[in-house]
């Protein structure tokens, strides 16, 4: 009997493992990789349609697993257990060889996970860091002035679209009455084609471009210790003042600056977004009485009450973060077309909320409005469908545009340069110089500013080279130097424990 439970377990454990693989196919168009480990805690933003799915396909296997065993393998197994467990070992051996295998790509993703999640500081290294990174500088001061939107004595409101790739516009995609809102912003806004998202997903995208930062802490792990997992507490012994941050300078500066989140405020994103030294992080709970999360319609209505009802303090800063557009998730508002496609439902209802928010500042002389994302859109196999699209890394272009009150389109290629040029060409535009930092980015309006760091994307342990989409090599002597650099600065961007 004991080797007929060892096969069973052998075989459960198997099937486990294919049915989640085929659960990850079926939702995302490819194997397990090292996010979906590092996102099993935050299930909720992936939209009940995913996760029940992958529920079923995973417990379906195991199902026809312990069907076909149960019964008719424990006569075969009193009589022959000993072949017959070898016989599976042999098969799993084999399948654990295959390099493109589902066996060897669970065992790939999940040893990066723990390699990632095991990651320490090393205080010399620390240090090292700090002396080659930490400067006090004049933002863009190469730049012509007239060539750069003069943003002083404006407020500023930032749009961080969750998990939005440049493709999803109309302008630069098949579909027609998707993004009218949005096209129409951009006819009146400076637009950096071109450009692309330097990490991924949430917790580093948004931290990473307010500090142009790398970091390898993700937001959740099964030991609930990830960052969007942890106490308050814990969470600013760990980064709290280790980089300097956007709201930081502003702060310094005059400026008030704020954070309005689609979640609910005691969620872990907003306690890290208080890390960053924001004046106030404002949750859905804010808003709505136990409110957990916000549409995107209503988080642009309260967006929109912000800005006209006098509740911020000038001049101001303040970022925006939704949820809508997230993996999974379906338009509880506009649909577009028939409504079957619940990716494009999702990015018409962004685009119909943003649209009634500018609407309601447009004639506003002193407001500035910059449309960005966290990071690029998830390659999924809905999104490869609906955009004939091939992707299958976690990097893309994203939008990065401008708005200053109507001075007409104006285009600058950013020529594959990413995200982590966001925080400094922010600062240029308003007139914020002498600031100390650990920037890895440049002002995108600098044409002497060039680090290798602009062009690489980076998330868990791979890297891809901009705007090619290359992923860099172990084999390659320049790949390997860069990769090193990048580990070595996950030191500076998290304190030791």
């Amino acid at each position: 009997m004991s080797f007929t439970i060892t096969v069973i377990l052998i075989f459960l454990l198997a099937s486990c493992i294919i049915g989640g693989q085929l659960s990850s196919i079926y939702s995302t168009g490819h194997y397990i990789d090292v996010l979906t480990f590092s996102n099993l805690k935050s299930w909720r933003d992936a939209g009940p349609r995913i996760v029940l799915s992958s529920a079923a396909i995973t417990v379906t296997c195991m199902l026809l697993t312990l069907a076909a065993a149960l019964l008719p393998m424990q006569k075969f197994c009193r009589r022959h257990g000993r072949a017959m467990l070898l016989c599976c070992l042999v098969c799993l051996a084999a399948c654990c060889a295959d390099q493109k295998g589902a066996f060897r790509n669970f065992n790939h993703a999940y040893r990066s996970y723990l390699k990632q999640k095991d990651f320490r500081t090393d205080p010399e290294i620390r240090r090292i860091q700090q002396l080659i990174y930490g400067q006090n500088e004049t933002f863009g001061n190469a730049a012509p002035a007239e060539s750069v939107p003069d943003l002083r004595g404006k407020n500023i409101v930032v749009i961080f679209a969750e998990g939005f790739s440049a493709g999803w516009i109309d302008l630069f995609n098949r579909y027609r009455g998707l993004t009218p809102n949005i096209d129409s912003f951009l006819g009146e806004s400076l637009y950096f084609d071109g450009y692309f998202n330097h990490t991924a997903a949430t917790f580093r995208g948004l931290r990473g471009q307010l500090t142009s930062s790398y970091q390898t802490e993700g937001g959740y792990y099964r030991t609930n210790d990830g960052l969007g997992q942890i106490s308050g507490e814990k969470l600013r012994k760990k980064l709290a003042g280790n980089l300097v941050s956007v709201p930081h300078i502003l702060e310094k500066n005059g400026f008030h600056t704020y954070f309005l989140s689609a979640h609910e405020r005691k969620e872990q994103l907003n306690l890290m977004l208080e890390t960053l030294e924001f004046g106030r992080v404002f949750g859905a709970d804010d808003f709505y009485k136990g409110a957990q999360r916000l549409t995107d319609r209503q988080l642009f209505s309260v967006l929109k009450d912000l800005v006209s009802g006098g509740r911020l303090q000038q001049p101001y800063f303040l970022g925006l973060y939704n949820i809508g557009t997230h993996l999974g998730q379906d338009s509880p508002d506009e649909k577009y077309g028939s409504g079957k496609n619940i990716l494009l439902n999702t990015i018409r209802n962004f685009d119909d909320a943003f649209g009634r928010f500018w609407s309601s500042v447009r004639d506003r002389k002193d407001l500035a409005v910059i449309l960005t994302a966290d990071h690029a859109a998830y390659p999924s196999d809905l999104y490869n469908l609906t955009f004939g699209t091939q992707r299958s890394y976690f990097a893309d272009r994203i939008p990065f545009a401008i708005w200053t009150g109507g001075t007409g389109q104006r285009v600058i290629d950013a020529g594959g340069r990413n995200s982590l040029d966001f925080a400094p060409t922010l600062l240029q535009m308003m007139g914020i110089k002498n600031a100390f930092n650990y920037f890895l980015g440049c002002s995108l309006f600098s044409q002497e500013c060039r680090w290798r760091f602009q062009y690489i994307t980076n998330i868990d342990d791979s890297f891809w080279e901009t705007p090619s989409l290359r992923r860099l090599s172990s084999r390659n002597e320049d790949d390997r130097e860069i990769m090193r650099k990048i580990r070595d600065f996950y030191h500076l961007s998290e304190n030791v424990e």
